[in-house]
């Protein structure tokens, strides 16, 4: 049985649920509280309008993926958003945190959904007349590539700070889970690490990026939700990471079905 195009729609879709969720959050606290757009500065005008704005085109081109109506097109302008959000906003914070930690996590998050967001819109068939111009660098697989490479060094990056934070990690450790935080800090770090590096070895990336769209995508329910769930009211920081982490599950498991062919690229 072919599990790849499965594979890919279920990548698709848990893309286009965290996008929506993005846009949701937008609404709901009134504020960029997501990666997508983080730090607006004060002195800039109309934040809630640019606030709302954004966030019903997250909301819209979630949509947009999961039927299929134009997503490349809406992709390519969250695309826009994200580089403008990340050259301006994320690159200075992560110039400016010599230790690896915090501005580092973010301004990779928000790199792996940039990076994402084209990769998800080259398995789209192109439709003649529907996309915006220079839409040609998404064909073949250099999107795929590129946004696997992104998330699969993010994976690296993340494995090293379990190391460099430690004791932050083994506190976000549930305490029911069996071994203790000390050993599963070490252990994601390894997983991590681990995944990351298999991605980037075209022998190993189906199998390494499988793996880790499991162990991500586990971390959902196990980690992040419940996280999210008894978050302090009015935060809204565990809420986004649950749907990051949701995000780049969905896009392992599309660079695992896209990974030894390009046959499987387009379906739609």
């Amino acid at each position: 049985m072919n599990l790849a195009i499965p594979m890919l729609q279920f990548g698709r879709l848990l893309f286009a649920l965290s996008l929506t969720a993005f846009g949701v959050l937008h609404f709901v606290y009134g504020d960029f509280v997501t990666r997508v757009v983080t730090n607006w500065p004060a002195s800039l005008p109309l934040k809630p309008l640019w606030v709302y704005l954004t966030g019903a085109l997250l909301v819209v081109t979630g949509g947009a993926v999961v039927t299929g109506r134009k997503p490349r097109m809406l992709l390519m302008v969250v695309a826009v958003v994200l580089v403008f959000s990340f050259l301006l906003l994320h690159l200075p914070a992560v110039f400016s945190d010599v230790f690896i930690g915090g501005a580092w996590t973010k301004g990779g998050k928000a790199l792996v959904l940039l990076s994402g967001c084209f990769a998800v819109a080259a398995t789209f068939r192109e439709k003649s007349g529907t996309d915006l111009p220079g839409f040609a660098l998404l064909k073949g697989r250099r999107p795929l590539d590129v946004g696997r490479i992104a998330l699969a060094s993010f994976m690296m990056m993340a494995g090293v700070q379990h190391f460099r934070w430690f004791e932050f990690v083994v506190g976000l450790v549930p305490t029911w889970v069996p071994g203790g935080g000390q050993f599963w800090t070490y252990a994601s770090a390894v997983l991590l690490i681990l995944g990351g590096l298999g991605m980037l070895i075209p022998v190993t990336t189906r199998l390494a990026a499988g793996l880790s769209g499991v162990m991500i995508f586990l971390w959902v329910f196990m980690l992040h939700l419940p996280r999210a769930l008894h978050a302090v009211e009015g935060s809204a920081n565990e809420t986004t990471a649950t749907f990051e982490a949701l995000a780049f599950s969905g896009l392992v498991f599309l660079y695992a079905a896209t990974a030894s062919t390009a046959k499987t690229v387009a379906t739609e």
